[in-house]
């Protein structure tokens, strides 16, 4: 049964949700930015972008650029999960978007483990993870295969931490 959220645990939950928010819009526009002013360092992101958007298309991650299957150099078939988002908007910034929801994603599972033991830390840790220099330099490398993969390490994480198997699976 649910049970009503009290105010004095409302404005900690609250804050996270909103640190997850400004973690996204801020490095999305950085990203952005570096897009439209071609200042990508990333030379993968095409690979990526072209094989994504036939995967869409019927071609499982073809790229024209190589005449290849991305997955000839990268075994990355998750990309491959990505593909529907091309459909709300077909612009390679989507995926740069997918990308830092799932890292604002991560930093909540994990918000979520420190909350259960320390709550008035919470906030702190996340702000922290938040902050961290080389989560900033992760995330201004455009699309990454690793970075793909911190949602699913912190779900398997939170699945440990709570002892629910099912999550530690999907992680």
């Amino acid at each position: 049964m649910l049970q009503p959220i009290k105010r004095d645990e409302l404005l900690p939950k609250l804050a996270s949700l909103l640190l997850a928010v400004i973690f996204t819009a801020v490095f999305f526009w950085l990203n952005s930015r570096q897009y439209r002013t071609f200042q990508l360092r990333a030379p993968d992101i095409a690979h990526f972008d072209q094989a994504i958007w036939n995967t869409l298309h019927g071609r499982f991650l073809f790229t024209t650029i190589t005449g290849k299957s991305i997955l000839e150099f990268h075994f990355t078939p998750y990309m491959a999960l990505l593909s529907p988002l091309l459909l709300i908007w077909s612009d390679v910034r989507i995926l740069f978007l997918a990308q830092l929801v799932g890292i604002a994603v991560s930093g909540l599972l994990l918000y979520k483990i420190v909350e259960d033991k320390h709550p008035l830390l919470a906030p702190i840790f996340l702000l922290a993870f938040y902050l961290n220099p080389l989560l900033h330099q992760v995330t201004l490398l455009e699309l990454r295969r690793v970075t793909l993969a911190v949602p699913f390490v912190a779900l398997a994480l939170y699945g440990l931490y709570k002892d629910k198997r099912w999550l530690m699976l999907i992680g």
